[in-house]
């Protein structure tokens, strides 16, 4: 595509202002990551608003001071210190001063700060409040080393981490505490936002998903403000230097490795201060191989065989058996396909070998080629009736539903989904599909919305970065679209298979909740791409009276664990 091509297409996508942005940007030698940060600051005005409206009043924080807990925990907050500039670590120990629940101690590990400025502060705030105290090390032993120091000198309950030159909202301890007594949480995490420079602009919120070992393995969503016991910290051990740069996602894992208690705060709690020479810019390759080695350790730990490479986030390649044997079940109702021309595309674009197709037509086997078996479909028969019975009738040990007007991109596309759905705690697998011409996303999967159903990402760009890049990330996510959905047999069967009152919508999501309510959790993957080859239909008939259906089987479904709503699309209460 030549230089006119691409501005033809920036154009097409987001218009005349999206188009001068990629030519200010292409310009600056910057890419899309930056692109992405510059739109996340343009609307920084709007968010910060948003976030002002949501922090707790006066009042409200007075409650919260007054307010007593079954469980109140000491918290020990370590922070290592080097060369920090007292304007930022005073501003950091206030906003720790101004919390609304007071059980709290304050280690500050310094490394041997050269810089006296430093120094000097730090004597300064240790006379200010007798819960601060001063770590003062023989020499500077990097950030694992001096939070190490600082944990050994912790007393508390609970052990929080924190960087020397952010910010707290007040009432972070508080809401972590809520959590512990409202769950019995072991480890504690809140949402956080960046905080520019020197600046008080408040920028790019990430609004986290609840306890998702997979996505664990994909990036560290996790970050700050982070808790845990000091029972779980013991056992999962301290900070590895060999880490440094990726210490604390390394941490994280084995955190989870031996306690899956983990509680989610959903409100923004931290912020990141974000500078142009901060230790992942200036070395990001080193953070990435520390990153990756310690994901390739956990799967060790864990008995999971695979290799990790880098991609968007971390990508892991798990190995598959070969003969796996998968039935693909090819449906849609009331749309002319020809199906045996779709079992050919897909055989040829297919790496796994081991396959079978299911197909409605003719009952006559004589008509059916090698691996193909049709199955008659009968008169006013629902879509989840027909696939029930296709899967009875199937020989794989995982079935695959799948629209035959679908066509792969990639020919590992099935053994990418294979990859996830042979560990034993993953239900449904599912992948990124795109619309006809390849341009526009139709899902990456189902978020659940307060009276909705939506696709994630559906009409998104594929040339563009959603909130987090989370459509570029393997991770955990609620449901997955019958539109292509791999799963074991033996759980499809443990759950019922699909609920055939569903007339035409929605079958997926509750087969998904029945299967998460089983103890499985359900994955998309960035790396199964298909492409329909004609437009789906987005709203099909029946829709209304399949999602009343829907709600009042699982009542709490306007709640989704794995994908909050975006900020703007909430308004103030």
């Amino acid at each position: 595509m030549n230089i006119w091509d691409k501005c033809r297409e920036a154009y097409r996508q987001g218009g005349f202002s999206y188009l001068m942005e990629k030519i200010w940007h292409k310009l600056r030698g910057t890419g899309s990551g930056n692109l992405y940060e510059h739109e996340q600051l343009a609307e920084a005005p709007a968010y910060s608003a948003w976030l002002a409206a949501r922090r707790p009043s006066e009042a409200e924080r007075a409650k919260q001071r007054a307010a007593r807990f079954p469980q109140e925990p000491l918290f020990s907050i370590v922070v290592p210190v080097y060369n920090t500039k007292p304007p930022y670590l005073t501003a950091l120990v206030q906003s720790i001063q101004a919390q609304t629940y007071g059980k709290w101690e304050l280690i500050l590990a310094d490394g041997a700060s050269p810089e006296p400025a430093t120094r000097s502060c730090l004597q300064s705030l240790a006379q200010t409040d007798n819960r601060l105290h001063i770590e003062w090390l023989p020499a500077n032993e990097g950030i694992s080393g001096n939070t190490n120091r600082g944990i050994a000198a912790a007393r508390g309950d609970y052990v929080v981490f924190s960087d020397h030159d952010d910010l707290w909202e007040p009432d972070a301890l508080y809401e972590i505490v809520w959590a512990i007594n409202a769950t019995g949480a072991e480890c504690v995490y809140t949402d956080e936002d960046k905080l520019r420079g020197d600046t008080a602009v408040y920028y790019e919120p990430h609004r986290k998903p609840d306890y998702s070992p997979e996505t664990l393995r994909s990036c560290n969503f996790v970050c700050h403000l982070m808790a845990v016991s000091r029972p779980v910290l013991d056992k999962a051990g301290c900070l590895d230097s060999r880490f440094d740069g990726s210490q604390d996602h390394e941490l994280t894992l084995r955190i989870w490795d031996v306690t899956d208690k983990v509680a989610h705060v959903p409100k923004v709690l931290y912020h990141w201060r974000q500078f142009s020479q901060s230790m992942s810019k200036r070395h990001l390759e080193q953070c990435q191989a520390a990153g990756r080695l310690a994901v390739q350790e956990h799967l060790a730990r864990r008995g999971l065989t695979g290799e990790v490479t880098q991609d968007c986030g971390y990508r892991v390649h798990y190995d598959v058996p070969p003969g796996a044997k998968v039935s693909v079940i090819l449906y849609v109702p009331d749309t002319d396909v020809d199906l045996l021309a779709a079992v050919s595309a897909l055989r040829e674009k297919t790496a796994h070998p081991a396959l079978e197709f299911l197909l409605p037509g003719p009952s006559s086997p004589s008509k059916a080629p090698e691996g193909v078996r049709f199955l008659p479909a009968k008169a006013g028969e629902s879509p989840g009736a027909f696939r029930n019975r296709a899967a009875r009738e199937a020989a794989g040990d995982y079935l695959l539903f799948l629209d035959p007007r679908l066509t792969p991109l990639n020919s590992g596309w099935l053994t990418e989904l294979l990859m996830f759905a042979q560990q034993p705690a993953v239900g449904a697998v599912g992948g990124k599909l795109l619309c006809p011409g390849g341009q526009k996303i139709f899902a990456t999967n189902y978020c659940l919305r307060p009276g909705a159903v939506v696709r994630e990402f559906d009409g998104h760009s594929v040339h563009r970065l959603g909130e987090a890049a989370r459509e570029l990330l393997a991770r955990n996510v609620t449901a997955q679209p019958e539109q292509m959905l791999l799963l074991k047999k033996s759980d499809f069967t443990a759950v019922g298979g699909f609920d055939e009152g569903y007339r035409r919508h929605l079958g997926d999501v509750d087969l998904c909740l029945r299967l998460t309510a089983l103890g499985r959790r359900h994955i998309y993957t960035p790396f199964a791409v298909m492409e329909f080859l004609s437009p789906a239909e987005d709203a099909p008939a029946g829709a209304t009276a399949d999602y009343e259906r829907l709600r009042h089987q699982w009542p709490d479904a306007g709640h989704d664990p794995y994908c909050q709503p975006s900020w703007r699309d909430e308004t103030e209460d």
